[in-house]
């Protein structure tokens, strides 16, 4: 079927960080493991009084990760120890940052209104390296001090809402970086990058909190969208950030139950943020959802799967203007089809290869311009099959989909109809979850589409 347009060689950058890490010496598994630390405000300000640093220093006094980590810490339970916590530590530990930005910084590191940081941890070597190799594929400039870090998990005093604690991942990251001497510190570089991309989002929320309470917002968040990264590989469409705008309103209006100002951050990183909300599908199913903000040479674009809604009508396959399974009544991948549901018009079987042998194997069904992938039962010599969809895939001019997308047509005349295919992840969804869900993928020869792949997504559970 059609190749992902982005692949990640995340084995590669795995493996080069560990050795990396090594080459640059950063603390042991176990060294790890004991820097850890419990934040105790009064202790805190009654070393302020006795005139002290009052921080966990070092066997020889030196400012350690850790030492950084609960200055923040204290910082970040309470925005007004940030001048306080600038006093405290050595002037190089904070070269370049200031009050404001610091304040800046600790704001984005802060856990949700009302909630505290008891203590934290540093993360396990595999999560430590999680981190660099998310922090290298974004902001590759910061690859020398994504290997210098180290990552702290922030743990709140008050459990966690259990909606969000469950999910497995990075999440409520903190992190120290050391310079080529070993010396500890908070980087200028870095904290800039965070509070940069956590400022994008916190203005990308507040536009569309702006646009559900009036149409004539939108142009905010279309302003929003039009600055970050484009991923069209030919011309830019017209109007197209101003109808992604509204439809992600819509969207947020209709199915999101999260005021969007009041998102969950789960993290927030030099290159890429997530963001967690509650939101409503079917008429009485909620589920959580993920808004990733990401940073790409240097543009700041946001990542949010937000599905297209069809009726059973409008999802269609036609082959030359009919609909290619006729009479199905269901949606194409929650039906059970066989080659006499497919119309005369797509012509013969030309061939079916086995894909994957079980007691419900899967079958390449190969026709002139169209593939598809069959979950069921075939006889590739008779050309019969008959089972459930997995993807279809066509490629030729007298098949087209839904609004009159087909082989032949402009990238931006197909990204004017679906704007969110930019976003690498375009869902649709028609007649619910009972009729289907499906992902859009195509291939781009130039300007012009040359293949249009559906793919079939699992209802949502």
């Amino acid at each position: 079927m059609l190749p992902q347009r982005h692949r990640k060689k995340s084995a590669i950058i795995l493996c080069l960080l560990l050795l990396l890490s090594m080459a640059f010496g950063l603390s042991s598994c176990a060294e790890l493991r004991s820097m850890e630390a419990d934040v105790d405000r009064e202790a805190f300000l009654n070393g302020l009084l006795r005139e002290q640093v009052p921080l966990s220093l070092g066997e020889n006094s030196e400012v350690t990760p850790v030492t950084l980590a609960q200055a923040l810490v204290f910082a970040v339970n309470d925005n007004e120890l940030v001048s306080a916590v600038i006093e405290s530590l050595p002037s190089a530990c904070l070269r370049g940052i200031d009050e404001s930005l610091l304040r800046s910084y600790v704001q984005a590191l802060a856990p949700e209104e009302g909630k505290k940081v008891q203590n934290f941890e540093a993360l396990s070597e595999d999560e430590q390296n999680k981190c660099r190799e998310l922090i290298v594929n974004s902001c590759p400039e910061l690859t020398e001090k994504a290997l210098r870090s180290i990552f702290f998990r922030l743990n709140y005093a008050d459990q966690e809402d259990s909606r969000y604690s469950g999910r497995e991942g990075i999440k409520n990251i903190l992190a120290i970086q050391q310079n080529e001497q070993g010396e500890s510190l908070i980087d200028k570089e870095w904290v800039e990058a965070v509070v940069s991309l956590h400022d994008f989002a916190e203005l990308y929320f507040s536009a569309i909190a702006d646009g559900k309470k009036s149409s004539d917002h939108a142009g905010s968040l279309a302003y929003l969208i039009s600055q970050g990264e484009m991923p069209f590989r030919s011309v830019i469409p017209r109007n197209f950030a101003r109808e992604k705008a509204d439809q992600t309103i819509d969207y947020y209006r209709r199915v999101v139950n999260t005021d969007p100002t009041l998102s969950h951050c789960l993290y927030v990183l030099p290159g890429q943020a997530s963001f967690l909300q509650d939101y409503q599908y079917g008429e009485r199913l909620s589920a959580v959802r993920e808004v990733i903000f990401k940073e790409k040479q240097g543009k700041l674009y946001v990542h949010e799967a937000i599905p297209v809604h069809f009726n059973a009508d409008e999802a269609k396959i036609l082959v030359m203007g009919e609909d290619l399974f006729s009479g199905l009544g269901r949606g194409i991948f929650r039906a059970t089809i066989s080659e006499s549901d497919i119309h005369p018009l797509a012509g013969p079987v030309l061939s079916i290869e086995e894909l994957e042998k079980s007691h419900k194997s899967l079958w390449r069904v190969h026709y002139y311009g169209l593939t598809m992938d069959i979950r069921g039962s075939a006889d590739p010599e008779s050309g019969s099959f008959r089972g459930s969809p997995e993807s279809i895939e066509f490629s030729s001019r007298i098949f087209s989909f839904g609004q009159g997308t087909h082989v032949g047509l402009q990238e931006g005349e197909l990204y004017g109809q679906y704007p969110f295919l930019a976003d690498d992840q375009y869902i649709i969804e028609f007649g619910g979850t009972i009729l289907g869900r499906f992902k859009l993928d195509y291939l781009l020869d130039h300007s012009e589409i040359s293949g249009i792949s559906l793919e079939r997504l699992e209802p949502e559970a």
